[in-house]
């Protein structure tokens, strides 16, 4: 989980203003993780978590 990509714009900023939210797409992520022997990247945990503030 969060290995290291490419970095998605404001990434950093995203995880310091919505803290809440970045712990909450992390955790489910990591259960999809452990079901799929997934590795999702840092900046794909900042895009969804900026889609789902934005929807």
């Amino acid at each position: 989980m969060g290995e290291e990509s490419p970095s998605w714009p404001g990434q950093d900023e995203i995880r310091n203003r919505h803290p809440r939210a970045w712990t909450g797409v992390v955790h489910s992520l990591r259960l999809l993780e452990e079901t799929f022997n997934l590795s999702v990247p840092e900046s794909e945990i900042a895009f969804m978590v900026q889609f789902l503030l934005e929807t």
